[in-house]
């Protein structure tokens, strides 16, 4: 049943005439409010508006247990227009975002995150050759961080296209702002804030909604108690009875999430069940459902009641409280919904996350299939779920284990720093550091010198040189970083010179990458201070990434050139 929009003919009027307006380059409108007060009713009015318009749409509403899926925003995103784009971008670009998405295996050399964001630009330029295109994106604190990184590339390189970014977001979120928001010009970015009904407002629609008045007296009471917010009104009138002591405190819970809480409990323990299942995976698909031994018809009682619905075999629930008050109320059987997922879930990184959040003492093989999980989102370039389940590795390794929890860590600490989660990889790096000798502690140290200034960096660097006395390729790797942190000590002639002795030790154990690095650093510096050598450098860099056949080298070879 289609509702009537009340009391938010303004707001409307704002999205509209925002939409309506495709000249003036990339623009985005944020609606901001409390859980429950519209924003989504609203999104998903300007998302049909757009339709109506012809723009190209883009839509997405990521769920809350959705933000550690790498690239599901992606796949939201595109899914209507991908087969449309990819015949047109090059080689690489189609490869990578046809792994991020999973419509293809990953063979060979792992997608390399800019690439893939690279990919989505080339995606979004070429919609909005065609005409205006909207990005609408519900509820985006809960887009995953992959997704955000490659969108928020793109929308920085559209140059003046017309493209515009229709967003949802809670007030509650900090207040800060979302990557999305953040590409585009402060000036670019408008907001409105979606308030509560007025009390007539909330008479029409509760009477749309419920089909019965209230009397003035319990409407003023429910409007009080709600604060105008229509989904927390909407959840308190429909518990009511038709005859309320307008003298005696309203019936009903205090809270929004308590009533929410109430109305999921009072259906069957099978959909409840059910409902767990759902809420653990955030939007999931009848057949995952299915598999984990839910009947076709289990979830009927939700979709009448709409807590969930159905929509091209997935099941959504019709508002995000609904998912996030049943998944808290788990409490300790939350492991044990997470285990039935993992035992039937088909996609590797899915299997691996709802593995570990079921298991909560170490276990040797556990910890040993995460990180096979890390390494295959890595290779699909999701790094937040590769720093989120090489944390989990970590924390389920044995700790007899010492030599893998070292080795585990260190690996978190590059997945963190690589998803930008820098507070998290120093921590990580700090305490890795007071229990590690030798190589390993030479790569922490390498790790912790990325947090300082190139100045500051030079005494880790130094170290970790002693440190990794033993193994010449990483030695030579530190003494590349240590050469260009040094340019500020000893001037881009001590730079050029440690950056030689570098490529010395590359060609003595005949590293390519390690060669490629020294020389690509020596053609940078060189061309920095006029070094008559530079294009030669630059030249060899070029026949050294050729020579290897490494996609990546040679990319970053031609970049130099």
């Amino acid at each position: 049943m289609v509702f009537e929009i009340v009391g938010r003919e303004a707001e409307l009027a704002s999205i509209n005439a925002f939409i309506d307006e495709t000249e003036g380059g990339a623009a985005a409108l944020v609606l901001e409010g409390e859980a429950g007060v519209g924003k989504s009713t609203l999104w998903g009015a300007a998302v049909e508006h757009a339709r109506v318009r012809g723009l190209t749409v883009l839509s997405s509403r990521p769920a809350e247990a959705e933000r550690g899926l790498g690239n599901v925003g992606l796949g939201d995103l595109l899914e209507g227009v991908i087969d449309d784009v990819l015949a047109a971008l090059l080689t690489p670009r189609r490869r990578a975002l046809q792994v991020a998405l999973l419509r293809e295996e990953v063979s060979g050399e792992p997608v390399d995150r800019r690439t893939l964001a690279v990919a989505v630009h080339d995606a979004l330029q070429l919609l909005s050759d065609c005409g205006p295109t909207l990005i609408a994106v519900d509820d985006v604190q809960w887009l995953d961080p992959s997704s955000s990184g490659a969108l928020g590339f793109a929308l920085r390189r559209l140059d003046g296209r017309p493209v515009l970014l229709l967003l949802t977001r809670r007030l509650a979120e900090g207040g800060h702002r979302s990557e999305l928001e953040r590409a585009l010009p402060p000036d670019c970015v408008c907001r409105l804030i979606v308030g509560p009904l007025s009390v007539g407002a909330l008479h029409r629609f509760l009477r749309d909604r419920l089909q019965r008045s209230f009397p003035r007296q319990t409407l003023l009471r429910i409007h009080e108690r709600s604060g105008g917010n229509p989904f927390f009104a909407l959840e308190l009138a429909s518990v009511l009875p038709a005859d309320v002591d307008p003298l005696q405190p309203l019936p009903v819970p205090e809270t929004v999430e308590e009533v929410v809480g109430a109305r999921i409990s009072a259906l069957p323990a099978a959909v409840r069940e059910a409902l767990a299942l759902a809420a653990a995976v955030g939007t999931a698909s009848e057949s995952l459902l299915k598999r984990a031994g839910v009947a076709t018809d289990a979830l009927d009682a939700a979709v009448a009641a709409r807590v969930v619905e159905r929509e091209s075999g997935m099941i959504r629930f019709t508002h995000p409280l609904l998912s996030s008050v049943l998944y808290d109320d788990l409490g300790e059987e939350r492991r044990a919904v997470h285990a039935r997922i993992a035992e039937v879930a088909e996609e590797p990184v899915l299997r691996a996350r709802h593995l570990a959040l079921s298991t909560d003492t170490p276990d040797a093989d556990v910890a040993r299939f995460l990180d096979d999980a890390a390494t295959l989102a890595s290779d699909r370039g999701a790094p937040a779920d590769t720093a989120e389940l090489a944390e989990h590795a970590l924390r389920l390794t044995p700790g007899d284990q010492a030599d893998e929890r070292r080795r585990r860590a260190l690996a978190a600490a590059y997945a963190h720093l690589a998803a930008g989660e820098w507070t998290r990889a120093r921590s990580i790096t700090t305490d890795l550091l007071a229990r590690t000798r030798g190589p390993l502690r030479a790569e922490a140290l390498l790790v912790l010198a990325e947090f300082q200034h190139d100045d500051l960096a030079v005494p880790l660097l130094e170290e970790a040189v002693r440190e990794a006395a033993s193994h010449p390729a990483l030695q030579a790797l530190i003494h590349i970083r240590l050469a260009a942190a040094e340019r500020f000590r000893k001037g881009f002639a001590g730079a050029l010179d440690g950056t030689r002795a570098a490529l010395v030790l590359a060609d003595r154990i005949g590293d390519d990458v390690l060669r490629f690095k020294a020389l690509a650093q020596l053609s940078w510096l060189g061309g920095m201070v006029g070094d008559a050598e530079a294009p030669a450098y630059r030249a060899r860099a070029l026949d050294v990434a050729t020579a290897s056949g490494d996609a990546r080298l040679l990319r970053e070879a031609n970049a130099l050139v």
